[in-house]
């Protein structure tokens, strides 16, 4: 079989993966992105004041990549895990000083049921 035979195959069969990320930028108060997070790399900014991350995610839509900024990514980066499912909602933008602003969110890791300590099976007696 050729290699565009395969693909062929592949699509018709629906087994075609896109490895090209759709880019989501928070604007909204609300916006919510749920996902396992794949990577993330360190970007330049465009400001010229240093790195920030951009963030890799597999979502029920695809793969999306994301940029939450250098101060969210001080707090958050330590704490999270690749192969683990994160909510992260924009909740608001702050001005600060020198007329720059910082956007604020709410990270939560998700714990799937069958991770989780506890449950219907722990009353059994054995």
């Amino acid at each position: 079989m050729t290699y565009e035979e395969m693909y062929k195959k592949a699509e018709q069969s629906k087994e075609l993966q896109n490895l090209t990320p759709v880019f989501k930028e928070f604007r909204k108060k609300g916006e919510r992105i749920v996902g396992k997070l794949v990577s993330y790399i360190d970007t330049d900014s465009s400001a010229g004041e240093g790195t920030y991350k951009q963030y890799l995610f597999e979502t029920d839509e695809g793969l999306v990549k994301f940029a939450l900024g250098a101060a969210t990514d001080k707090e958050i980066v330590p704490l999270m895990n690749f192969g683990k499912i994160y909510a992260i909602e924009f909740l608001e933008t702050i001005k600060i000083s020198g007329g720059r602003n910082v956007n604020k969110f709410k990270v939560q890791q998700i714990t799937p049921d069958d991770n989780k300590v506890g449950g219907e099976n722990d009353r059994l007696p054995f």
